[in-house]
């Protein structure tokens, strides 16, 4: 049997407006959580409202709206196969790239790993030549959907290169 909960009426209005995934009582108020691929400037790309009073949550909702696609590669990336998703074990901070969460995908596909330590979100790397890397967000209360100065982790420097070579994004150090 599935039992609702009685929402107030500002409450089930947030609910139906577009981009909304969900509207939950938390310990400091309200979390309203946008459906991926939303968001609004209050957020800076991010997903999550949380505040104390509907009407504020209801005002930010009401800015969200929905990330642009992805543009597919221009070109085709050379080949470069990938050996296993590698272990970020003795991995240190290399360089940067401003994108989004949603390119990253689209070029890595799904995370491998969630929530640990001090981040969100992570991929790993291990390619067939022995280079690994490693995408990650720091120190963010919630994945970053829009755009984000992602970190790219490695060995060493050589894992910028790997990086550009494998998704075909440009990082910076």
């Amino acid at each position: 049997m599935t039992v609702f909960k009685l929402l107030p009426k500002a409450a089930a209005a947030i609910l139906a407006m577009p981009g909304v995934e969900s509207l939950e009582r938390c310990p400091d108020g309200w979390c309203c959580h946008l459906a991926f691929g939303w968001t609004t400037e209050a957020l800076s790309g991010g997903g999550t409202i949380i505040d104390s009073n509907l009407a504020t949550i209801r005002a930010y909702v009401r800015g969200a709206y929905r990330l642009p696609p992805v543009p597919a590669p221009a070109a085709k990336l050379p080949p470069i196969a990938v050996a296993s998703e590698g272990e970020p074990w003795g991995t240190s901070l290399q360089g940067y790239v401003k994108t989004t969460f949603a390119a990253l995908v689209a070029t890595m596909g799904k995370p491998h790993s969630y929530e640990c330590d001090k981040i969100t979100v992570q991929w790993c790397w291990k390619l067939e030549n022995g280079e690994s890397f490693t995408v990650y967000d720091w120190k963010q209360c919630s994945t970053p959907k829009g755009e984000y100065q992602w970190h790219i982790g490695g060995h060493s420097v050589a894992a910028l290169a790997a990086f550009q070579r494998f998704t075909g994004l440009r990082p910076d150090r």
